[in-house]
């Protein structure tokens, strides 16, 4: 049923209101899912390159945090009282 018709024809509105749901469903909802599914694997690419790209310099601070943390500890590993 064209737009015209549903203007034309005001009162049967209503009782097509499901008819004209079930054909939006048929026809955008696929075509919109195929969209996200694609915009998605796009998106998991970008993130895979980029915690690749920061994967070494992630791995590179964590380990100057870990040799931090163990020199932050070495003088309490001394006793205080000599």
């Amino acid at each position: 049923m064209s737009v015209r018709m549903i203007l034309f024809r005001p009162g049967d509105l209503h009782a097509d209101v499901c008819g004209m749901q079930k054909l939006i469903k048929r026809q955008i909802f696929p075509d919109h899912m195929a969209l996200l599914v694609k915009r998605q694997d796009e998106l998991l690419v970008e993130l895979k390159t980029t915690a690749d790209e920061g994967f070494p310099r992630a791995k590179e601070e964590w380990e100057r945090s870990i040799v931090a943390w163990g020199n932050d500890l070495a003088p309490a590993a001394e006793p205080r009282c000599r």
